[in-house]
């Protein structure tokens, strides 16, 4: 504050628009360099996050169509419904490929998911066609379904 002292009347009325400039000038700085972190934030979520969100629920939805129409297969006996699940699993698979096309960095979970519903799809609809067509080993029955449950509980989980 000896600085003050020293200075002349003048130079103090001076020394007031200055520092106010500065000080505006440091808010507009900071303002200008938030407003452009929320444009690339809004950006990515418009560009990646949402179109990976939209990806990822209809890719849920499609594996819950799957199991359900090859629960009914199984049911019903009917093999137009594994035809049908095989169409929800296509759409499934293009899905959760879509989802490391949007984003890089989601690709490599986006295959691991991937892989977790080959395994249920393919233990499922194996297990699911045997019975349809009456070719069912029993013996094996409970074993591939506990293993085809938990293969769908982790590829919904993760997903």
């Amino acid at each position: 504050m000896n600085f003050l002292s020293r200075m002349s009347i003048a130079q103090k009325l001076y020394l007031i628009p200055i520092i106010g400039t500065i000080g505006f000038l440091l808010y507009l700085g900071i303002t200008t360099k938030t407003a452009l972190n929320n444009v690339e934030l809004l950006e990515n979520a418009r560009g990646v996050q949402f179109p990976a969100l939209l990806a990822s629920r209809e890719a849920l939805v499609n594996m819950e169509k799957v199991r359900d129409t090859l629960s009914a297969a199984v049911t019903t006996g009917d093999e137009e419904s594994l035809e049908r699940a095989g169409v929800f699993a296509e759409v499934t698979q293009d899905k959760l490929k879509e989802i490391g096309n949007v984003d890089p960095g989601l690709r490599t979970e986006a295959n691991a998911i991937l892989a977790g519903f080959d395994a249920y799809y393919d233990t499922a609809f194996n297990v699911s066609r045997s019975m349809v067509d009456g070719t069912a080993d029993f013996s094996k029955l409970a074993q591939k379904s506990a293993q085809m449950n938990s293969a769908f509980d982790n590829a919904t989980k993760r997903l």
